[in-house]
């Protein structure tokens, strides 16, 4: 009989190969012919960096479909990817990134952990550091005090404490220190620099509209951006607490500066005519 076993198991294993070959037909199809952009790229994958524009801009990419982009975005929550008219969207899971076989992708996770086919236009969106981390800490304390059920607030609600300070002793530095772990495992601001500067396209919050049109023009696309809602409380951070975090983010001011000086000379500008000195976030 044990021949017998192992030959039903072999068929239900060649059934739910076949079965998934079959779904994956229409992916398959629709990902080769993706030709974006004068470059001719094969899709698009986003270095989500948190608290920096990131979901008002894959708001924006996930309305090339043709349905709104708030409503793919809910819709990705249960599936992780979906076809909207002719494109496919991803989010979040690796395997399905590295696959490739998508218009547009999106994560949180570190250049250092993916590896993305040939081809991928890729950009990131960064922040000037105190304000992103405020807005991090905002965010927490607004889903917090409303018990929102985000599956994060079970590792990072206990961060809080009773106070910003709490916060600041709590937050992992991959967390703190965001825009160079994106680029960097090992913290290292050359290696960042350059993997930053890698991408096919950076943005700054700070200068957003004129990122978004050079993204929309190096993509051939349209992108009209709604702003996410951002967090209405404002619990209290002291000037002393804010000098802490401002010296705790010593090396990303470093890194974020230097980008942004490149940032400035490829638009033939002064980074002063760009952007505000680092530091006078609100």
């Amino acid at each position: 009989m044990s021949w017998v076993f192992r030959l039903r198991r072999r068929f239900h294993i060649i059934r739910r190969e076949i079965v998934r070959g079959i779904h994956e037909v229409p992916y398959i199809w629709l990902a080769s012919r993706y030709h974006i952009g004068p470059e001719d790229y094969r899709r698009i994958y986003f270095y989500h960096v948190r608290k920096a524009a990131g979901t008002s801009l894959n708001h924006a990419m996930l309305s090339l479909g043709g349905e709104d982009g708030q409503d793919v975005y809910r819709r990705m929550h249960e599936s992780y990817r979906l076809i909207s008219g002719d494109k496919i969207f991803v989010g979040w899971r690796q395997v399905l990134i590295e696959g490739g076989r998508y218009f547009y992708a999106f994560s949180h996770i570190p250049m250092h952990r993916l590896a993305l086919p040939p081809r991928t236009y890729t950009f990131t969106c960064l922040r000037d550091p105190v304000g992103r981390v405020v807005s991090h800490y905002k965010m927490l304390v607004n889903y917090r005090d409303n018990n929102v059920p985000k599956p994060w607030m079970v590792d990072e609600g206990p961060w809080l404490g009773s106070s910003f300070s709490d916060f600041l002793d709590n937050i992992p530095r991959e967390h703190l220190q965001n825009q160079i772990y994106m680029f960097s495992a090992s913290f290292d601001l050359n290696e960042a620099f350059d993997n930053i500067l890698s991408c096919s396209r950076v943005l700054f919050v700070e200068d957003f509209e004129r990122s978004l049109d050079q993204l929309a023009s190096d993509l051939g696309v349209e992108l009209q951006v709604r702003h996410a809602k951002r967090a209405s409380n404002n619990p209290p951070i002291s000037v002393d607490e804010r000098d802490r975090l401002r010296d705790m983010l010593a090396p990303e001011y470093e890194l974020i500066g230097r980008v942004r000086r490149e940032y400035a000379a490829r638009l033939d500008l002064d980074v002063s005519d760009v952007f505000a000195p680092l530091g006078e976030a609100p």
